[in-house]
């Protein structure tokens, strides 16, 4: 285990200070610049907010392994939000259930170091 992460799990379970990633179409840069502007300013933790797609390349503007790379070297923690919204049919509008759209992005989040 990185010697980052160990730090971060040995801390208190205090609340941790941190930013929403602009990863929003309207307002989108990649997760690198978001990552090195938290860091810049002290943040401890960063958060996606992914709605229904993969985390990937495209969404973050870089390979997972680099911004999994910078994650660790900012010393950020990684809170994702799956905000999934529903048909009456229980699918999301790409016609995917919730849990699809979980386990299609469960190698990335594991990737990227997400405990959250």
């Amino acid at each position: 285990m990185n010697r980052n992460r160990e730090e971060r799990n040995n801390q208190s379970q205090a609340i941790k200070i941190g930013i929403n990633a602009r990863l929003f179409p309207n307002n989108w840069r990649p997760l690198i610049e978001e990552i090195k502007f938290a860091k810049d300013n002290h943040f401890q933790s960063i958060q996606l907010s992914v709605r229904d797609r993969v985390i990937d390349r495209e969404f973050l503007g870089d390979d997972l392994c680099v911004v999994a790379v910078a994650l660790e070297d900012a010393n950020l923690d990684l809170a994702v939000e799956l905000l999934l919204g529903v048909d009456a049919n229980g699918l999301t509008s790409s016609g995917k259930s919730p849990i699809e759209i979980f386990e299609a992005n469960l190698n990335g989040l594991k990737l990227l170091g997400c405990r959250y």
